[in-house]
């Protein structure tokens, strides 16, 4: 993983969520993991491919997605439904976008796919054998994100 392209993401969803929340975000202690995984009961999963390829998960308890969709909704999430899935899911589009967008040249040939939310600890289709850095990013009155980075130069096919 290139320090660049992780710091589009950091980048990224420090400025999105800033610009969302309306309050300033901080991240906290990075750590690696062996292999994505997640040990929270909501992740929103996107995928990105191209030079770069891979998964980019934004994992949180269930308070923080209520929180987080209440206020992108602007009213209070009862039951944590469709409608609040795909608040999530928008935010963390805006989020892969705007990180492609921090990229620069490294981006001209990739490519993002829809985000998608899952309940439970499970991660669909996650990348297995990977190294994963863990970015927790912390909002204020709202909760903790962690985003699972596991994303790698496109290996070249062998002639």
């Amino acid at each position: 993983m290139k320090a660049e392209h992780l710091n589009a993401f950091i980048k990224s969803a420090l400025y999105v969520t800033q610009a969302v929340f309306r309050v300033e975000p901080k991240y906290g202690k990075m750590s690696a993991l062996k292999q994505l995984e997640s040990t929270h009961q909501i992740n929103i999963t996107g995928e990105i491919y191209g030079g770069i390829e891979g998964q980019i998960v934004y994992s949180m308890t269930t308070i923080t997605a209520d929180r987080l969709a209440a206020i992108m909704l602007g009213k209070s999430i009862i039951s944590f439904d469709e409608l609040a899935a795909s608040a999530l899911a928008e935010l963390a589009n805006m989020i892969n976008s705007h990180a492609i967008r921090f990229m620069g040249d490294d981006a001209t040939q990739l490519r993002l796919r829809t985000s998608l939310v899952s309940r439970g600890t499970q991660i669909p289709n996650a990348i297995k054998n990977k190294p994963t850095l863990v970015v927790p990013i912390e909002i204020p009155r709202i909760g903790k994100i962690e985003l699972l980075i596991c994303i790698h130069e496109k290996e070249k096919a062998v002639a």
